[in-house]
């Protein structure tokens, strides 16, 4: 369904009236394209930040605040690119920031 609507977008009688939707679905198709390799390095990514931090956890004899700075970044952070990060209206981050700490990107 979504393919006859993107298909559908780019039609010449739909041109004229229709730039923003020819743009929203341009910026749809290019944000899925760019998720497909993005989506799998940020899981990957995070599944060893899980890893690394269990085992700073171990050895640190159970501080979970220090595991908690490998946790973090590694697990907040975008994992879908959306046209939002395209056009700059929101950051893309690989890197998370704790929800707990204020975001000194939003300023």
């Amino acid at each position: 369904m979504s393919l006859c609507l993107v298909v559908g977008s780019f039609s010449p009688a739909l041109a004229d009236d229709g730039s923003d939707q020819v743009e929203q679905a341009g910026l749809g198709v290019a944000s899925a394209l760019l998720t497909l390799p993005y989506g799998p390095a940020k899981i990957i990514y995070a599944g060893l930040g899980g890893i690394i931090g269990g085992a700073t956890w171990v050895l640190t004899g159970g501080n979970t605040e220090a595991a908690q700075t490998v946790w973090e970044p590694s697990f907040y952070g975008d994992y879908v690119i959306t046209p939002d990060h395209l056009t700059g209206k929101r950051p893309l981050r690989f890197f998370g920031v704790s929800p707990y700490q204020e975001d000194v990107y939003s300023r």
